[in-house]
C-alpha cells in the first residue's frame, strides 16, 4: 500500500491561510510526476463543471482510479473512513 497526500490552500486575506489535507492510499505506486499529472487532469475536468473545486471533489474523482481515503481525527488517531485496506 502506498500513501499519497493532497493539500489545498486558500488565502483568506487578513484571516490567514487555510490549509486542508487529505491522505489517500493505493495498491500501486505512482511517481510524483504521474500523480501530479492525474491531479492536474482531474482539476481541469472539475473546473469546467464547478465554480470552485473543493478537495473532496478531487477525492471523489480519484476513487474510481483505485484510491481510498484515509482520515485522521483531531487527536491524530488513525481512522479509516468508509474503506478497509
Amino acid at each position: 500500500m502506498f500513501l499519497y497526500k493532497i493539500t489545498q490552500e486558500e488565502d483568506l486575506g487578513k484571516y490567514g491561510i487555510e490549509k486542508e489535507s487529505v491522505m489517500l492510499c493505493h495498491d500501486e505506486k505512482y511517481d510524483q510526476y504521474e500523480f501530479e499529472e492525474l491531479l492536474r487532469g482531474i482539476r481541469g475536468y472539475l473546473r469546467k463543471h464547478e465554480r470552485y473545486v473543493e478537495i473532496e471533489y478531487i477525492v471523489r474523482e480519484l476513487i474510481p482510479y483505485g484510491f481510498k481515503k484515509i482520515g485522521f481525527t483531531a487527536e491524530d488517531e488513525f481512522v479509516l473512513e468508509n474503506y478497509w485496506v
